[in-house]
């Protein structure tokens, strides 16, 4: 038997141990955003990079923008429970983006009592901002 792979292992656990040491130790979460990947119209991509061009920004600058717009009034508008529907991915552009974590877990709350996807919530804030 090769014992030449479990020590290359414990060489990596050990080293990482002795790195974790070194981190700086802070009560702040390391991220505050988090990645998502949406599928857009080409006009959606058109009426997103307008909105960064305008604020000067980038894309997800705007994206958050417009989700903290939409996601304001979003239990005024008080949501129906819908099936998933079927929507034809011609066309459609998938982003990434990045959202802040709030805004993530508000819109998989959303999605989860609406039963719509995420990408669908995202393309109906950029259509109404």
């Amino acid at each position: 038997m090769n014992k030449r792979p479990l020590a290359v292992i414990a060489i990596f656990f050990i080293t990482g141990i002795v790195l974790a040491r070194y981190l700086p130790e802070t009560n702040q979460p390391r991220r505050n955003y988090t990645a998502l990947y949406i599928s857009l119209t080409p006009k959606q991509v058109q009426k997103l990079k307008k909105l960064a061009q305008k604020g000067g920004g980038s894309e997800s600058e705007a994206l958050r923008q417009v989700l903290d717009a939409y996601l304001k009034d979003i239990e005024a508008k008080d949501l129906p429970f819908e099936p998933y529907r079927k929507i034809s991915s011609l066309g459609m552009k998938v982003l990434p983006k990045t959202i802040s974590i709030a805004q993530d877990r508000k819109l998989r709350e959303i999605a989860e009592r609406t039963s719509r996807r995420i990408s669908e919530l995202a393309r109906e804030a950029i259509e109404d901002f």
